[in-house]
Order: C-alpha cells, then sequence, then structure tokens
C-alpha cells in the first residue's frame, strides 16, 4: 500500500507555504494522475471527448471514444444526439434551431478539471400547440478522468401553458398522437444492441428494433462500446429511423397535460472493448462509501445532480478512511472539506486526481479511479 503526500501548489512548493498562493485555476496533483478538461466547446478524458453545439440548442452535438462517434445525427430535428422531446411536437437537441418564435439557450462551465469538469445547458426552445408552448430545461453534464457522464436533466417544462388535445397538434418525424415526454441517448445505428442476463451474462439483442424495458443496457461498437443506466431503473432502449434510443419516459400518450417540471439522471460510460456490458455497467453503478474516524461510522452522500460524494464535517487535521463494505468496480469523486492545508496525505492508492478550488476553504475534489478494494486513508496538515 503506498502512501503519497501531495503538498502546495504540485511538487514546486517547500514545507509550509500557502497551497492557494497565486492559485487562480485548480491544480491537478497526483502521482499517477489522469485528468478531465473542457476547451470551450469539448469536454475530453481517457479518450472520451464530448462536444457540445457552439450555437443554437447548446446540447452535445457529439460523443466519440478514441475518434470513434457514437451518436447518431443525420441533421434531423427527431430523437437524435442527446436532449429531451416532447413528442411529436418538438426535440430539444444539439444545434436544433426554432422554427417558431426566438431560441434562448445557454452554457456554462462549473468546473474545468483537471478532476471534475462540469457544464451546465439551459434552453428554452418555442413550439406551436394550442398557442405558442416552450419546451425547455436545464442539462447538467459531469464527466470524470474516466470518461464516466452523468447527466442531469432538471426543471424540464414541457409547455407554458396547458395543452387539452396533443394529438392534433405538430406532426414531426412521421409521427403523430398524444405526447410523450422523454429525456433520450440516441446512439449511432452501427452499433448493436447488448443487455445483461439474470446471471450476469452479456447477450445481444436479437431483434434490434425491439423495444425493450430497461434501466441498463450497452451499446456495441467495433473499437468500443457505451454503458447507460437511468437512476430512477426506469427506462426503455428502441431502435428505429437509424438510430438506437436509450429513454426515460416522463409521461406516455397523453392527451391532456398542464405545466409542470420533471427531472432524471442518467450515467454514461465508453470505454474499451475489452470489458463486457456487465463489468461496464458495474463501474456506471454509484457504490456506498462511509467515512470512518474516531471509531465512528459516518454515511457519505452522492449528490443526486453530480455522483459526487460529499461529508461536511470539517476534517482540518488528523486522519479519516474512505471505506465500503464491498469492492468498488468503478471510479467515484468526493469533496472534502480540509480546510487550508499545506499537505494532504494519502494511503491506500496512488490512482487519483485532485482538484483545488479557486476560493481558499472550499470543499477540495478527489477523483479516485477503480477499482478500489482497499480503503483508503486522508489526512490534511494544516
Amino acid at each position: 500500500m503506498q502512501r503519497v503526500v501531495v503538498s502546495a501548489v504540485a511538487a514546486l512548493c517547500a514545507t509550509g507555504c500557502d497551497l492557494f498562493a497565486d492559485v487562480s485555476e485548480p491544480e491537478h496533483i497526483g502521482p499517477k494522475a489522469e485528468s478531465v478538461a473542457f476547451d470551450g466547446e469539448t469536454i475530453s478524458g481517457r479518450g472520451v471527448a464530448l462536444k457540445f453545439a457552439p450555437n443554437n440548442v447548446r446540447l452535445p452535438i457529439s460523443l466519440s471514444y478514441e475518434g470513434v462517434e457514437l451518436l447518431q445525427s443525420s441533421g434531423s430535428e427527431c430523437e437524435q444526439l442527446a436532449g429531451v422531446a416532447i413528442d411529436p411536437m418538438e426535440t430539444a437537441v444539439g444545434d436544433r434551431m426554432a422554427t417558431n418564435g426566438t431560441l434562448a439557450s445557454t452554457l456554462t462551465a462549473t468546473l474545468t478539471g483537471p478532476a471534475i469538469t462540469q457544464v451546465v445547458v439551459t434552453y428554452e426552445l418555442p413550439y406551436d400547440c394550442e398557442g405558442q408552448q416552450t419546451l425547455k430545461g436545464t442539462s447538467t453534464f459531469t464527466m470524470f478522468p474516466s470518461g464516466r457522464i452523468v447527466r442531469h436533466d432538471a426543471m424540464i417544462e414541457p409547455a407554458t401553458s396547458g395543452i387539452a388535445m396533443s394529438s392534433i397538434c405538430a406532426v414531426r418525424c412521421g409521427k403523430a398522437g398524444p405526447a410523450t415526454l422523454e429525456s433520450f441517448w440516441g446512439f449511432a445505428s452501427s452499433g448493436e444492441r447488448v443487455e445483461v442476463d439474470g446471471n450476469g451474462n452479456d447477450f445481444t439483442i436479437t431483434n434490434q428494433s425491439e423495444v425493450r424495458s430497461t434501466s441498463e443496457s450497452c451499446v456495441q461498437f467495433p473499437k468500443t462500446h457505451v454503458a447507460t443506466r437511468w437512476e430512477d431503473l426506469d427506462g426503455e432502449t428502441s431502435a428505429d429511423a437509424g438510430v438506437i434510443k436509450s429513454t426515460h419516459s416522463f409521461f406516455v400518450d397523453q392527451e391532456v397535460f398542464a405545466p409542470a417540471t420533471y427531472s432524471i439522471t442518467s450515467v454514461t460510460y465508453p470505454a474499451e472493448p475489452g470489458l463486457t456490458c456487465s463489468m461496464l455497467l458495474q463501474k456506471a453503478r454509484t457504490p456506498v462509501l462511509e467515512v470512518l474516524e474516531n471509531d465512528q461510522v459516518f454515511a457519505m452522500d452522492a449528490d443526486p445532480v453530480t455522483h459526487i460524494f460529499s461529508d461536511h464535517r470539517p476534517h482540518h487535521s488528523g486522519q479519516f478512511t474512505l471505506h465500503s463494505d464491498v469492492p468498488v468496480a468503478g471510479d467515484f469523486a468526493v469533496a472534502l472539506d480540509l480546510g487550508d492545508p499545506s499537505h494532504v496525505l494519502v494511503d491506500g492508492t496512488d490512482n487519483y486526481t485532485l482538484q483545488l478550488p479557486p476560493k481558499k476553504g472550499d470543499p477540495i475534489l478527489i477523483w479516485f479511479d477503480g477499482p478500489v478494494g482497499a480503503p483508503i486513508t486522508i489526512e490534511a496538515t494544516p
């Protein structure tokens, strides 16, 4: 078990110097650290690149692994790429332009690495159905150096005012009928749909156009595959019109609906082809973590938006341990109140990246690569 001391500003700072001296950007620290970065349009980490639209609706227009495109895009406004649809009236996807009214969309990078990058996209997309309506929402994409993406769609409002008969509204994408509200990932049709049976074995869906109710699924490509998991365990997969969809539906075939807000979290994990779908889905699941300190056990809470674990108690001096009752298959990140330390000692792994906050005293972010089978001890020195 290796003991690693992280000191001040990388390795350039002598003992006793200020950890936050002259820090305008978060520091990248760790003996075998990997990083994730954002260049204004694309988040990149471990072969994964998530690119956002520079104009119109600012949602993603590409997700690739080692240069292999994973999302389907034919320039259609239908359910491709990754977005939210009030079907069949309107779909919010990357670079979608307004056809009726004025579009509003913003992109804000709230974390820019190296341990965690987070991009928040808002959109307000007008459409016509019993008067002018607006499909609006906020999508937060949090990506870690492993390439794991936690996407949280929040404050989704399918309409501005109540709709009494949605089936008589616009017909798009060859569809008509009552409204369905869904969040989706639209993967390239060149892949194959794969699921995991009750014994933990992968199997390929024989009828690739079959609609299947599942919260966990994979799409296999020749040089990579990608797993998707809906956190409320209520999802489905399908393939039609040249796109493989992993979808969460908030309501289905509804004639009448009033203004309301909805939210959902999904985890998407592109990776090397050597991992099975079963192994990749294990990595996508959120572990259960505890803090052991002074012979007491405290549960850590995973933020529903980011899946970053937090322990709000201060750890300004002394040791504490991150622990799980079972080995952790995937990577995870923690936000810790370590005060204003000059050194941080990590014992139990050297596969981590530490991110300093731009403001002294704010939580320090640490990303740990998986698998993790042993407890990790952390000690901050003031």
